[in-house]
Protein backbone atom coordinates (compact mmCIF):
# COMPACT_ATOMS: atom_id res chain seq x y z
CA UNK A 1 0.00 0.00 0.00
CA UNK A 2 1.27 3.44 -0.95
CA UNK A 3 0.43 6.48 1.16
CA UNK A 4 0.62 10.21 0.55
CA UNK A 5 0.64 12.42 3.64
CA UNK A 6 -0.12 16.13 3.28
CA UNK A 7 0.58 18.61 6.04
CA UNK A 8 1.68 22.20 6.47
CA UNK A 9 5.01 21.40 4.87
CA UNK A 10 5.64 20.58 1.24
CA UNK A 11 7.90 17.85 -0.02
CA UNK A 12 8.44 14.19 -0.82
CA UNK A 13 10.27 11.48 1.06
CA UNK A 14 10.19 7.72 1.64
CA UNK A 15 10.27 5.77 4.86
CA UNK A 16 9.92 2.04 5.49
CA UNK A 17 8.90 1.50 1.87
CA UNK A 18 6.03 3.99 2.06
CA UNK A 19 6.06 7.04 -0.25
CA UNK A 20 4.90 10.20 1.49
CA UNK A 21 4.02 13.58 -0.05
CA UNK A 22 3.89 16.50 2.36
CA UNK A 23 1.42 19.07 1.04
CA UNK A 24 -1.12 21.62 2.37
CA UNK A 25 -4.38 20.49 3.95
CA UNK A 26 -3.54 17.69 6.39
CA UNK A 27 -4.72 15.00 3.95
CA UNK A 28 -3.71 11.34 3.74
CA UNK A 29 -4.56 9.33 0.62
CA UNK A 30 -3.83 5.65 0.13
CA UNK A 31 -4.83 2.88 -2.28
CA UNK A 32 -4.64 -0.91 -2.30
CA UNK A 33 -4.28 -1.73 -6.00
CA UNK A 34 -2.00 -4.79 -6.18
CA UNK A 35 1.34 -4.36 -7.91
CA UNK A 36 0.52 -7.41 -10.05
CA UNK A 37 -2.93 -7.81 -11.56
CA UNK A 38 -4.54 -11.19 -12.29
CA UNK A 39 -4.15 -12.56 -15.80
CA UNK A 40 -7.60 -11.25 -16.70
CA UNK A 41 -6.24 -7.72 -16.25
CA UNK A 42 -9.26 -6.75 -14.12
CA UNK A 43 -8.96 -5.83 -10.45
CA UNK A 44 -11.13 -4.06 -7.86
CA UNK A 45 -9.36 -1.64 -5.54
CA UNK A 46 -10.08 1.08 -2.98
CA UNK A 47 -8.83 4.60 -2.41
CA UNK A 48 -9.12 5.99 1.12
CA UNK A 49 -9.00 9.73 1.74
CA UNK A 50 -8.33 11.17 5.19
CA UNK A 51 -9.52 14.68 4.36
CA UNK A 52 -8.27 16.47 7.45
CA UNK A 53 -9.67 20.01 7.63
CA UNK A 54 -11.06 20.00 4.08
CA UNK A 55 -14.83 20.31 3.63
CA UNK A 56 -15.48 21.79 0.23
CA UNK A 57 -14.72 20.86 -3.38
CA UNK A 58 -12.43 17.92 -4.12
CA UNK A 59 -11.44 16.03 -7.26
CA UNK A 60 -9.41 12.94 -8.07
CA UNK A 61 -8.17 12.74 -11.65
CA UNK A 62 -6.49 9.70 -13.19
CA UNK A 63 -4.42 9.80 -16.39
CA UNK A 64 -4.95 6.37 -17.89
CA UNK A 65 -2.39 4.39 -19.94
CA UNK A 66 -3.52 3.21 -23.37
CA UNK A 67 -6.04 0.39 -23.07
CA UNK A 68 -6.70 0.92 -19.36
CA UNK A 69 -10.17 1.83 -18.11
CA UNK A 70 -11.62 2.75 -14.71
CA UNK A 71 -15.19 1.96 -13.72
CA UNK A 72 -16.95 3.35 -10.63
CA UNK A 73 -18.28 0.93 -8.03
CA UNK A 74 -18.83 3.30 -5.09
CA UNK A 75 -17.90 7.00 -5.24
CA UNK A 76 -19.35 8.31 -1.95
CA UNK A 77 -21.67 10.65 -3.82
CA UNK A 78 -18.98 11.90 -6.17
CA UNK A 79 -19.60 12.52 -9.86
CA UNK A 80 -17.67 10.10 -12.10
CA UNK A 81 -16.77 11.01 -15.68
CA UNK A 82 -14.33 9.88 -18.35
CA UNK A 83 -12.74 11.54 -21.36
CA UNK A 84 -11.63 8.94 -23.88
CA UNK A 85 -9.89 11.53 -26.02
CA UNK A 86 -7.77 12.76 -23.11
CA UNK A 87 -7.54 9.27 -21.51
CA UNK A 88 -8.70 10.57 -18.13
CA UNK A 89 -11.16 9.51 -15.44
CA UNK A 90 -12.41 11.96 -12.81
CA UNK A 91 -14.26 11.71 -9.51
CA UNK A 92 -15.39 15.10 -8.21
CA UNK A 93 -17.32 16.36 -5.20
CA UNK A 94 -18.81 19.83 -4.86
CA UNK A 95 -18.58 19.13 -1.11
CA UNK A 96 -16.38 16.33 0.18
CA UNK A 97 -18.19 13.50 2.03
CA UNK A 98 -18.83 14.14 5.71
CA UNK A 99 -17.12 10.91 6.80
CA UNK A 100 -13.42 11.13 7.62
CA UNK A 101 -11.86 9.04 6.28
CA UNK A 102 -14.02 8.08 3.31
CA UNK A 103 -13.35 5.27 0.82
CA UNK A 104 -14.17 4.98 -2.88
CA UNK A 105 -14.13 1.69 -4.75
CA UNK A 106 -13.12 1.35 -8.41
CA UNK A 107 -12.58 -1.38 -10.96
CA UNK A 108 -9.44 -1.18 -13.10
CA UNK A 109 -9.66 -3.00 -16.43
CA UNK A 110 -6.30 -3.39 -18.21
CA UNK A 111 -7.35 -6.32 -20.39
CA UNK A 112 -6.91 -4.24 -23.57
CA UNK A 113 -3.76 -2.43 -22.47
CA UNK A 114 -0.80 -1.97 -24.79
CA UNK A 115 2.27 -3.80 -23.53
CA UNK A 116 5.01 -2.67 -25.83
CA UNK A 117 8.45 -3.79 -24.56
CA UNK A 118 7.23 -3.78 -20.95
CA UNK A 119 4.41 -5.34 -18.99
CA UNK A 120 4.59 -2.62 -16.32
CA UNK A 121 2.22 0.33 -16.57
CA UNK A 122 2.00 3.59 -14.62
CA UNK A 123 -1.19 5.54 -13.94
CA UNK A 124 -0.63 9.18 -12.98
CA UNK A 125 -3.14 10.83 -10.69
CA UNK A 126 -3.77 14.07 -8.87
CA UNK A 127 -5.93 15.51 -6.13
CA UNK A 128 -7.43 19.00 -6.43
CA UNK A 129 -9.14 20.80 -3.56
CA UNK A 130 -9.99 24.26 -2.23
CA UNK A 131 -8.16 25.64 0.79
CA UNK A 132 -8.55 29.20 2.07
CA UNK A 133 -10.66 30.01 -1.02
CA UNK A 134 -7.75 29.05 -3.29
CA UNK A 135 -7.58 26.03 -5.58
CA UNK A 136 -4.74 23.61 -4.83
CA UNK A 137 -3.52 20.86 -7.14
CA UNK A 138 -1.44 17.96 -5.80
CA UNK A 139 0.44 15.64 -8.16
CA UNK A 140 0.66 12.19 -6.55
CA UNK A 141 3.25 9.52 -7.30
CA UNK A 142 2.07 7.30 -10.19
CA UNK A 143 0.32 4.02 -9.40
CA UNK A 144 2.45 1.29 -10.97
CA UNK A 145 1.18 -2.19 -11.78
CA UNK A 146 1.78 -5.10 -14.15
CA UNK A 147 -0.36 -7.84 -15.64
CA UNK A 148 0.47 -11.18 -14.10
CA UNK A 149 1.75 -13.88 -16.46
CA UNK A 150 2.50 -11.51 -19.33
CA UNK A 151 5.73 -11.94 -21.24
CA UNK A 152 6.53 -8.51 -22.62
CA UNK A 153 8.58 -9.98 -25.46
CA UNK A 154 5.99 -12.49 -26.64
CA UNK A 155 5.08 -12.08 -30.35
CA UNK A 156 1.32 -11.96 -29.73
CA UNK A 157 1.72 -9.11 -27.24
CA UNK A 158 3.90 -7.13 -29.64
CA UNK A 159 1.42 -7.72 -32.47
CA UNK A 160 -1.49 -6.61 -30.31
CA UNK A 161 0.43 -3.49 -29.30
CA UNK A 162 1.05 -2.62 -32.94
CA UNK A 163 -2.63 -3.13 -33.84
CA UNK A 164 -3.87 -0.98 -30.97
CA UNK A 165 -1.28 1.74 -31.67
CA UNK A 166 -2.37 1.84 -35.33
CA UNK A 167 -6.04 2.13 -34.39
CA UNK A 168 -5.29 4.94 -31.93
CA UNK A 169 -3.25 6.78 -34.56
CA UNK A 170 -6.15 6.59 -37.04
CA UNK A 171 -8.61 7.87 -34.44
CA UNK A 172 -6.36 10.78 -33.47
CA UNK A 173 -5.81 11.73 -37.12
CA UNK A 174 -9.54 11.76 -37.86
CA UNK A 175 -10.34 14.02 -34.89
CA UNK A 176 -7.24 16.22 -34.94
CA UNK A 177 -8.88 19.10 -36.79
CA UNK A 178 -11.86 19.10 -34.45
CA UNK A 179 -9.56 19.24 -31.46
CA UNK A 180 -7.67 22.19 -32.90
CA UNK A 181 -10.82 24.23 -33.53
CA UNK A 182 -12.70 23.32 -30.36
CA UNK A 183 -12.31 24.74 -26.90
CA UNK A 184 -14.20 26.70 -24.25
CA UNK A 185 -15.82 29.90 -25.48
CA UNK A 186 -18.45 32.41 -24.41
CA UNK A 187 -20.74 34.70 -26.39
CA UNK A 188 -22.50 37.69 -24.84
CA UNK A 189 -25.77 39.22 -26.00
CA UNK A 190 -27.09 42.44 -24.44
CA UNK A 191 -30.78 43.35 -24.64
CA UNK A 192 -32.13 46.76 -23.66
CA UNK A 193 -35.23 46.34 -21.50
CA UNK A 194 -38.37 48.34 -22.07
CA UNK A 195 -39.23 51.56 -20.24
CA UNK A 196 -35.64 52.35 -19.24
CA UNK A 197 -35.36 49.36 -16.90
CA UNK A 198 -31.75 48.66 -17.80
CA UNK A 199 -30.28 45.71 -19.67
CA UNK A 200 -30.48 41.94 -19.81
CA UNK A 201 -27.12 40.23 -20.35
CA UNK A 202 -27.12 36.69 -21.72
CA UNK A 203 -23.95 34.55 -21.75
CA UNK A 204 -23.73 31.30 -23.74
CA UNK A 205 -20.78 29.21 -22.55
CA UNK A 206 -19.70 26.28 -24.71
CA UNK A 207 -17.23 23.37 -24.60
CA UNK A 208 -16.06 23.61 -20.99
CA UNK A 209 -13.61 20.86 -20.02
CA UNK A 210 -15.78 18.47 -18.03
CA UNK A 211 -14.65 18.03 -14.43
CA UNK A 212 -12.14 20.88 -14.63
CA UNK A 213 -12.16 24.31 -12.96
CA UNK A 214 -13.73 27.18 -14.96
CA UNK A 215 -14.41 30.82 -14.10
CA UNK A 216 -16.31 33.49 -16.00
CA UNK A 217 -15.63 37.07 -14.90
CA UNK A 218 -17.65 40.09 -16.00
CA UNK A 219 -16.15 43.49 -15.19
CA UNK A 220 -19.15 45.77 -14.73
CA UNK A 221 -19.25 49.48 -15.62
CA UNK A 222 -18.87 51.87 -12.70
CA UNK A 223 -22.16 52.44 -10.91
CA UNK A 224 -23.79 49.29 -12.27
CA UNK A 225 -24.96 46.46 -10.03
CA UNK A 226 -25.83 43.03 -11.41
CA UNK A 227 -28.85 40.92 -10.48
CA UNK A 228 -28.19 37.24 -11.41
CA UNK A 229 -31.15 35.45 -13.01
CA UNK A 230 -29.77 32.14 -14.36
CA UNK A 231 -26.53 30.70 -12.92
CA UNK A 232 -26.43 27.23 -14.58
CA UNK A 233 -25.13 25.25 -11.54
CA UNK A 234 -22.28 27.72 -11.04
CA UNK A 235 -21.37 29.58 -7.86
CA UNK A 236 -22.16 33.25 -8.48
CA UNK A 237 -20.38 35.98 -6.50
CA UNK A 238 -20.01 39.73 -6.85
CA UNK A 239 -17.18 41.78 -5.37
CA UNK A 240 -16.74 45.40 -6.38
CA UNK A 241 -17.10 45.66 -10.14
CA UNK A 242 -16.47 41.93 -10.76
CA UNK A 243 -19.33 39.47 -11.24
CA UNK A 244 -18.05 35.88 -11.26
CA UNK A 245 -19.55 32.49 -12.14
CA UNK A 246 -17.42 29.59 -10.82
CA UNK A 247 -17.48 25.90 -11.70
CA UNK A 248 -15.12 23.76 -9.63
CA UNK A 249 -16.39 20.76 -11.58
CA UNK A 250 -17.38 21.99 -15.05
CA UNK A 251 -20.57 20.31 -16.33
CA UNK A 252 -21.33 18.72 -19.69
CA UNK A 253 -22.98 20.71 -22.47
CA UNK A 254 -23.72 24.36 -23.21
CA UNK A 255 -24.34 26.58 -20.17
CA UNK A 256 -26.69 29.56 -20.28
CA UNK A 257 -26.15 32.42 -17.83
CA UNK A 258 -28.28 35.54 -17.47
CA UNK A 259 -28.21 38.64 -15.31
CA UNK A 260 -29.72 42.08 -15.42
CA UNK A 261 -28.16 45.53 -15.01
CA UNK A 262 -31.15 47.60 -13.89
CA UNK A 263 -29.24 50.83 -13.21
CA UNK A 264 -26.97 50.89 -16.22
CA UNK A 265 -27.23 53.55 -18.91
CA UNK A 266 -26.74 53.16 -22.63
CA UNK A 267 -23.40 54.99 -22.48
CA UNK A 268 -22.00 53.01 -19.54
CA UNK A 269 -22.95 49.57 -20.89
CA UNK A 270 -20.28 50.04 -23.55
CA UNK A 271 -17.65 49.58 -20.81
CA UNK A 272 -18.80 46.03 -19.95
CA UNK A 273 -16.04 43.47 -20.54
CA UNK A 274 -15.32 39.90 -19.50
CA UNK A 275 -13.12 36.81 -19.73
CA UNK A 276 -13.55 33.05 -19.49
CA UNK A 277 -10.78 31.27 -17.58
CA UNK A 278 -10.35 27.50 -17.48
CA UNK A 279 -7.86 24.78 -16.65
CA UNK A 280 -6.85 22.07 -19.09
CA UNK A 281 -4.52 19.59 -17.47
CA UNK A 282 -2.19 21.71 -15.37
CA UNK A 283 -2.27 24.78 -17.62
CA UNK A 284 -4.54 27.81 -17.06
CA UNK A 285 -6.05 29.54 -20.09
CA UNK A 286 -8.06 32.72 -20.56
CA UNK A 287 -10.16 33.81 -23.54
CA UNK A 288 -12.16 37.03 -24.02
CA UNK A 289 -15.96 36.95 -24.13
CA UNK A 290 -17.26 37.60 -27.64
CA UNK A 291 -20.07 40.16 -27.88
CA UNK A 292 -22.65 39.61 -30.60
CA UNK A 293 -24.19 43.04 -30.14
CA UNK A 294 -27.14 44.73 -28.51
CA UNK A 295 -30.84 44.43 -29.25
CA UNK A 296 -33.76 46.51 -28.09
CA UNK A 297 -37.17 45.32 -26.96
CA UNK A 298 -39.81 48.02 -26.72
CA UNK A 299 -43.38 48.02 -25.49
CA UNK A 300 -44.53 47.71 -29.11
CA UNK A 301 -43.06 44.21 -29.43
CA UNK A 302 -43.30 42.90 -25.87
CA UNK A 303 -44.48 44.64 -22.70
CA UNK A 304 -43.95 41.96 -20.11
CA UNK A 305 -43.16 44.24 -17.22
CA UNK A 306 -46.21 46.46 -17.50
CA UNK A 307 -48.87 45.88 -14.86
CA UNK A 308 -52.41 45.24 -16.08
CA UNK A 309 -54.28 48.47 -16.72
CA UNK A 310 -57.61 48.97 -14.94
CA UNK A 311 -60.65 47.77 -16.94
CA UNK A 312 -64.39 48.20 -16.62
CA UNK A 313 -67.01 45.51 -16.85
CA UNK A 314 -66.38 41.83 -17.48
CA UNK A 315 -63.44 40.79 -19.70
CA UNK A 316 -61.29 37.75 -20.40
CA UNK A 317 -57.64 36.97 -21.05
CA UNK A 318 -55.58 33.83 -21.60
CA UNK A 319 -53.09 32.93 -18.86
CA UNK A 320 -49.92 31.32 -20.26
CA UNK A 321 -47.61 31.13 -17.22
CA UNK A 322 -47.21 31.83 -13.50
CA UNK A 323 -44.29 32.00 -11.10
CA UNK A 324 -42.86 33.59 -7.98
CA UNK A 325 -40.10 35.58 -9.72
CA UNK A 326 -40.39 38.02 -12.58
CA UNK A 327 -39.38 36.59 -15.95
CA UNK A 328 -36.95 38.44 -18.19
CA UNK A 329 -38.29 40.46 -21.06
CA UNK A 330 -37.57 38.08 -23.93
CA UNK A 331 -38.47 34.87 -22.04
CA UNK A 332 -41.61 34.00 -24.04
CA UNK A 333 -40.02 34.94 -27.34
CA UNK A 334 -36.98 32.81 -26.63
CA UNK A 335 -38.68 29.81 -25.02
CA UNK A 336 -42.00 29.65 -26.91
CA UNK A 337 -41.46 31.75 -30.07
CA UNK A 338 -44.26 34.03 -28.82
CA UNK A 339 -43.72 37.77 -29.41
CA UNK A 340 -47.20 39.17 -28.73
CA UNK A 341 -47.90 41.51 -25.84
CA UNK A 342 -47.73 39.84 -22.42
CA UNK A 343 -48.92 41.45 -19.20
CA UNK A 344 -48.09 40.46 -15.64
CA UNK A 345 -50.26 40.78 -12.54
CA UNK A 346 -49.80 39.94 -8.87
CA UNK A 347 -52.50 37.60 -7.63
CA UNK A 348 -52.63 35.40 -4.51
CA UNK A 349 -48.84 35.53 -4.06
CA UNK A 350 -48.09 34.68 -7.71
CA UNK A 351 -46.95 36.62 -10.74
CA UNK A 352 -49.39 35.58 -13.46
CA UNK A 353 -48.71 36.19 -17.15
CA UNK A 354 -51.62 36.73 -19.54
CA UNK A 355 -52.14 37.73 -23.13
CA UNK A 356 -55.06 39.15 -25.11
CA UNK A 357 -58.14 41.12 -24.04
CA UNK A 358 -61.60 39.81 -24.94
CA UNK A 359 -65.09 41.10 -24.24
CA UNK A 360 -66.69 37.70 -24.71
CA UNK A 361 -65.69 34.31 -23.34
CA UNK A 362 -65.76 32.49 -26.68
CA UNK A 363 -63.14 34.85 -28.10
CA UNK A 364 -60.73 34.03 -25.25
CA UNK A 365 -61.57 30.33 -25.57
CA UNK A 366 -60.69 30.33 -29.28
CA UNK A 367 -57.43 32.16 -28.52
CA UNK A 368 -56.56 29.55 -25.89
CA UNK A 369 -57.06 26.78 -28.46
CA UNK A 370 -54.94 28.64 -31.01
CA UNK A 371 -52.08 29.16 -28.54
CA UNK A 372 -52.21 25.50 -27.53
CA UNK A 373 -51.80 24.44 -31.17
CA UNK A 374 -49.05 26.92 -32.10
CA UNK A 375 -46.94 27.19 -28.94
CA UNK A 376 -45.64 24.80 -26.32
CA UNK A 377 -47.31 26.49 -23.34
CA UNK A 378 -48.12 24.24 -20.39
CA UNK A 379 -51.89 24.25 -20.21
CA UNK A 380 -52.99 27.81 -21.05
CA UNK A 381 -56.47 28.67 -19.77
CA UNK A 382 -59.02 31.48 -19.81
CA UNK A 383 -58.98 33.96 -16.90
CA UNK A 384 -61.90 36.29 -16.17
CA UNK A 385 -61.96 39.84 -14.74
CA UNK A 386 -64.54 42.29 -13.42
CA UNK A 387 -63.42 45.93 -13.40
CA UNK A 388 -59.81 44.75 -13.61
CA UNK A 389 -60.07 42.32 -10.66
CA UNK A 390 -59.72 38.59 -11.28
CA UNK A 391 -62.88 36.49 -10.72
CA UNK A 392 -63.82 32.94 -11.64
CA UNK A 393 -64.92 32.27 -15.20
CA UNK A 394 -68.15 30.73 -13.92
CA UNK A 395 -68.95 33.94 -12.01
CA UNK A 396 -68.16 36.04 -15.10
CA UNK A 397 -70.53 33.95 -17.23
CA UNK A 398 -73.23 34.30 -14.61
CA UNK A 399 -72.80 38.07 -14.53
CA UNK A 400 -73.12 38.30 -18.31
CA UNK A 401 -75.95 35.79 -18.55
CA UNK A 402 -73.91 33.38 -20.69
CA UNK A 403 -73.84 29.62 -20.32
CA UNK A 404 -70.70 27.55 -19.65
CA UNK A 405 -68.83 26.56 -22.81
CA UNK A 406 -65.78 24.32 -22.89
Amino acid sequence: MIKWLTSAATGLFSTAGVALALLPGGVVIDHNLPAELPETGVSTFEITVHKGALDYFGRLQFDLPEGVELHPLHTQGGSFSTDKQEHTAIISWLSLPEADPFTVRLELDASAAVYANSSELAMSWQFAFVENNARQLVELDPIRFRLGGVDAGAPDVAARAADVASAVEDEVASSDEAVKTSGPSCVRTITELASGQGFLVRLEVKSLHVGQFSKLTETLPLGCEAMPAITASSICTQAGQNLQFLWFDSPVGEQLLEYTLPRCTLSSIEELSGTLSFVKGDVSHEVPIIELGKTELTSETLAINALVAPETGVSYRVQIAAGHSEMVTDYFTRMFDFAARVTVEQHEGWLKYTTGAFEHYHGARNERKRLTELHDFRGPFVAAYQDGERITVQHALTLTGCGWTQ
